[in-house]
């Protein structure tokens, strides 16, 4: 199907952010660069919001948009050691591989593996498949786009901000960090009202309709991030203000979760409660892996004990139904709660030099925290050394010995 949706591609980005960050494989991060570089070029507001879709169909046929005949191809990509690479690594044919003699790209193949049937390095097919790439994209923007659903959604667009927030941490790009910093702004200024009161949508200048458990969980789960990666407090004040606001106002089930709407709606009939894990994660696996966190951070043993009764009322339903799959976030809790996270404070007025260098790295156990001073977090406490940066790696509140060297930090995470 070809419909593209937003939170499909949010969600992609800090997936292939973070596999990129493991392996440091090219093409991982060729598809962070290649969607964002999409959703920049037509999702993307004026306002700081992103649009939520676009349709399968455009004039009447669904992926004409995207797909080619190889006739198409034979004009665009010359003949030579480009186009048969291009046609192997994308599984090109003669009569299509798809309807009406139609050609999807898509690839069975990796792309090593091809560079060495045709004795090339990697760097140099790489290099190929882009240029192709590039007059393929050149040629297509001629053609009429799929109909666009421009409406902006609070839920997805926190997903969507995470995924930048990702890309961002991975790699250093500025661009990645400046275009975060534009959506989360405008999920301030235009979302939030009446004492971090959430809206769902926005469309036409105005933001409508009082937000859901999932608005209120993305948003909540992206500042986090957005702060583990500026070190500003700000993003904590408001992922606290909006966590305080689901508690007043979408708590009461007896099982500790969470509602999915608020008690400022009409009452309805009876009150749905989401905890599986699905195309998207649940809003109550989201919010209990954000109050576990920000408990942490903020010392608030308060919101880790919520995070750990959550997870102890899913997890007689995970053990029954027997599908890990369909409580995926959960397992990461879990994770989390067997293996408490690394407590990485740096400290000092050159903090964002060693912060870059260790976000870059594969830390899914770790959590990030400090700035130039001290401030008022209980974790940065008595950790400001004058004319120094220091890098303190702690568990449980219990810090190893300080260092201003990133690497030995890294092996210290790695232990």
């Amino acid at each position: 199907h070809f419909e593209k949706m937003l939170y499909d591609n949010g969600q992609l980005v800090s997936l292939y952010a973070q596999a990129y960050a493991w392996t440091g494989k090219k093409e991982y991060l060729d598809v962070v660069s290649q969607t964002l570089a999409f959703v920049d070029r037509h999702w993307s507001d004026g306002s700081g919001g992103f649009y939520s879709s676009f349709d399968a169909d455009s004039e009447g046929e669904e992926g004409k948009y995207y797909v080619w005949t190889k006739a198409e191809l034979d004009q665009v990509i010359p003949e030579g050691i480009d186009r048969d690479l291009f046609y192997t690594y994308n599984d090109i044919r003669e009569d299509g591989n798809w309807e009406h003699q139609k050609n999807i790209l898509q690839r069975h193949r990796r792309a090593d593996v091809v560079a060495n049937q045709f004795k090339l390095s990697l760097e140099d097919f790489l290099a190929s498949i882009t240029r192709s790439h590039q007059a393929l994209l050149d040629r297509r923007n001629a053609r009429i786009l799929p109909g666009l659903d421009d409406k902006i959604l609070t839920s997805w667009n926190g997903l969507m901000l995470q995924g930048y927030i990702d890309a961002y941490r991975v790699t250093g790009n500025e661009a990645w960090l400046k275009r975060a910093r534009l959506n989360a702004d405008f999920m301030v200024r235009e979302m939030i009202h009446d004492g971090y009161r959430l809206d769902r949508n926005f469309k036409n200048g105005k933001s409508t309709i009082n937000g859901f458990l999932d608005d209120y969980a993305t948003v909540i789960q992206a500042f986090l991030s957005m702060y583990q990666v500026t070190f500003e407090t700000t993003w904590l004040d408001h992922a606290r203000g909006l966590t305080d606001h689901v508690l007043a106002h979408f708590d009461g089930d007896s099982s500790a979760f969470f509602y999915y709407t608020s008690d400022l709606d009409p009452p309805l009939v009876a009150r749905r409660i989401d905890y599986g894990d699905n195309v998207i994660p649940s809003a109550n696996s989201i919010m209990a892996r954000n109050l576990l966190l920000l408990g942490e951070i903020l010392y608030d043993e308060s919101y880790v004990t919520r995070a750990k009764t959550m997870f102890g009322a899913v997890w007689p339903r995970l053990k029954k139904d027997g599908q890990p799959s369909f409580y995926s976030n959960w397992c990461q809790l879990m994770l989390t709660l067997i293996r408490p996270p690394y407590e990485v404070a740096i400290v000092g007025p050159d903090y964002h030099t060693p912060l870059l260098e260790l976000v870059r790295g594969y830390h899914p156990d770790a959590l990030f925290l400090g700035g130039a001073e001290e401030g008022n977090l209980p974790l940065l406490a008595h950790k400001l050394s004058e004319g120094e940066t220091l890098i303190y790696v702690c568990q449980n509140k219990t810090c190893k010995r300080p260092t201003s060297d990133p690497k030995e930090a890294k092996a210290l995470l790695a232990e």
